[in-house]
């Protein structure tokens, strides 16, 4: 069964490689016509953008043509009055399915508005962005804590209706940035939507976004029968033939906010990537604070806009700029690389590299102070309670750590336990980096076939930037397959630090996790008459707490049980036969679900409800020993 289980997984992430690689050269060939034939590129990308709208209306006149026929034919006594039902319950479902689809809502961006009475310098700003470069002026402007700028336009329903635009601003981005820096962020913001190209671009741009969304909302079967086959074929032909659209919209924002703030501003992402670096060292000393218990800071908005003007540890920062400065363009991603975005303002590499050293120092006054100052005080209790539920629920974190230390320096007798026990006296600060490292790395030489030592040691050595470190994390992945999404995300981010961008093998490995995690999951839903089942392995503790829950339903019996998967893993199954319909397959069973996820110290349990054949079920599980907990 093993056997199998590896050939799906084979096939299923050499088809996924396959689609990377179509992709890409699906993405160099719209790239090469859009240099010989940019006119008749960009003509293209935006017919072939109108498809999804007139697919959609299709569907909807056809449907609705049926529903006019199916009466016609009614009236006229050609066909039957069952006949027509059954057309019109289906045209109906069929409707039902196009509107649901089509009509999603996306999520409204989050942040504090302010408006131009709040902050008059910055609205002034956007009003010379706008008349710049042409783009529409926002309806509403959001100060968030992320590091981040984003100018968002949203339909108002889904792929129709009028478009809001917003103009979202991280407080962090402000408080890191100096005044010119911080205005050619947002012209850039404002240069997507500019020019005769931006705007079809823009239209473009927020077309696929919508597709994105559009893809996220069908997850019921009759939003699969409209869409799934068109979106299947649709979407990555539109991902690949606007893809170089929306990477020259990149270019051309750049070269929008050049014209207003200046082609050496794009140096402020520099200073972003120092920021990152401050903003976590940041979060690291509210960490030891409240595990040393030492009161929060009387405003932890003012100590991090604060923090993000005070030089880190230049091992790190370093490395955050080694990561940002040698960054190559790839088709992964639409944004182009610092260095290529840097060029085509015409700014040398040399120069870049010479500025490195002013970004890392502090700022006179930053772009938070001028553009926010009569406002501040208005967001800083906003942003201060963020920050209170972040520092309460730490709080709670601590107590709960440092009650799994003491219970661990008592019981800790797996190795496991002991990696686990060693990771968390660090993550509460009772000993030293130096000291865990030491502990983890005796705990993986005296045990080389644990997975978690292994894992362990690799992110201690790749928070030192220490390239060992890879291969501690895939001797993790190899021992426990488990481990692989973390390992790959950590060995990712240490071969960006150190300068490396070679991933693919990162991706193959990735795929492979996710078409094995999707098989597993698959044959974990699976379950039936014709499934052979082993005993279950819970305690005499863990079938006292499932008696606690199960006696809350009328039911003829509840069973407990086991299958073992293609991975040699055995899964854990309750199933409750209920009194004629005291429990359905969907509610009970989800309500059954939240209650055992209420016992974290219950192993994983997947509760599924009999809904026919209840003697039949119950003939086969009483054959199971110890399966049958009720009645």
């Amino acid at each position: 069964m093993a056997h199998n289980l590896q050939e799906k997984v084979t096939q299923i992430t050499k088809a996924a490689l396959d689609h990377d690689r179509w992709l890409a050269a699906e993405v160099a060939k719209h790239e090469e016509a859009s240099k010989r034939h940019p006119a008749a590129y960009h003509r293209k990308v935006v017919r072939f953008s109108k498809l999804m709208p007139l697919f959609v209306l299709g569907m909807i006149f056809l449907t609705v043509a049926l529903l006019v026929a199916t009466t016609l034919l009614l009236l006229s006594r050609q066909i039957r009055g069952s006949v027509v039902l059954y057309v019109l319950v289906f045209a109906g479902f069929f409707l039902y399915a196009i509107l649901r689809s089509i009509f999603f809502k996306i999520p409204a961006p989050q942040g504090i508005s302010v408006s131009r009475a709040d902050a008059p310098e910055l609205w002034a700003l956007i009003d010379g962005a706008t008349k710049a470069t042409g783009a529409p002026l926002p309806k509403e402007v959001l100060i968030d804590l992320d590091l981040n700028a984003s100018a968002v336009q949203r339909r108002a329903w889904g792929l129709f209706g009028p478009v809001k635009s917003t103009l979202i601003l991280g407080l962090p981005l402000m408080a890191s940035l100096t005044k010119d820096e911080f205005d050619f962020v947002v012209a850039h913001e404002f240069g997507h939507f500019a020019g005769e190209p931006g705007a079809n671009g823009g239209e473009v741009y927020w077309q696929y976004k919508a597709m994105e969304n559009l893809q996220a909302s069908i997850d019921d079967g009759f939003g699969r029968l409209v869409f799934g086959k068109f979106l299947q074929w649709y979407f990555p032909r539109f991902q690949s033939l606007s893809f170089v659209l929306r990477r020259q919209q990149e270019y051309e924002a750049d070269a929008a906010a050049a014209r207003l703030a200046g082609a050496s501003q794009l140096k402020g992402l520099l200073r972003l990537a120092l920021a990152a670096v401050r903003m976590d060292e940041c979060y690291e000393s509210w960490t030891t604070m409240i595990t040393s218990g030492r009161p929060k800071p009387a405003s932890q908005t003012r100590d991090l806009m604060a923090a993000l003007n005070v030089p880190a540890s230049w091992d790190k920062e370093r490395s955050a700029l080694r990561a940002l400065l040698t960054s190559p363009t790839t088709y992964a991603d639409t944004h182009p690389s610092y260095r290529d975005r840097a060029g085509a303002l015409g700014v040398e590499v040399a120069e870049l590299e010479e500025s490195l050293e002013a970004a890392r120092q502090p700022i006179k006054v930053t772009a938070a102070t001028i553009y926010l100052d009569k406002c501040l005080p208005k967001l800083t209790p906003g942003f201060d309670e963020v920050y209170l539920l972040n520092w309460e629920s730490a709080q709670d974190r601590a107590t709960e750590a440092e009650d799994r230390i003491r219970e661990l320096e008592v019981n800790a007798k797996t190795v496991d336990e002991q990696v686990e026990l060693a990771m968390t006296k660090l993550g509460s600060r009772l000993i030293s980096e130096p000291e865990a490292f030491n502990q983890v790395q005796e705990l993986t030489v005296r045990h080389p076939e644990n997975a978690l030592a292994h894992l362990a040691l690799g992110r201690l050595l790749a928070d030192r930037i220490d390239e060992a470190g890879e291969h501690h994390m895939r001797k993790a992945m190899e021992l426990n397959p488990d481990f692989t999404e973390a390992a790959v995300d950590a060995i990712g981010g240490l071969r960006a630090r150190l300068g490396r961008h070679d991933f693919e093998d990162l991706k193959e490995a990735s795929f492979q996790h996710h078409a094995r995690q999707s098989l597993i999951e698959e044959e974990t839903m699976t379950v039936g008459l014709d499934t052979a089942f082993v005993p279950h392995q819970l305690s005499d503790d863990d079938l006292t707490t499932l008696r606690k829950i199960v006696v809350l339903y009328p039911l003829r019996g509840a069973y407990v049980f086991g299958k073992r998967l293609s991975s040699g893993k055995v899964v854990n199954y309750l199933l409750v036969i209920p009194k004629g319909i005291a429990i359905s397959q969907n509610k009970g069973v989800n309500v059954l679900n939240k209650m055992i996820t209420e016992h974290p110290e219950l192993p994983d349990v997947a509760p599924f409800a009999a809904t026919e054949k209840f003697g039949a079920w119950e003939k086969k599980l009483r054959a199971i020993p110890g399966a049958q907990i009720m009645p």
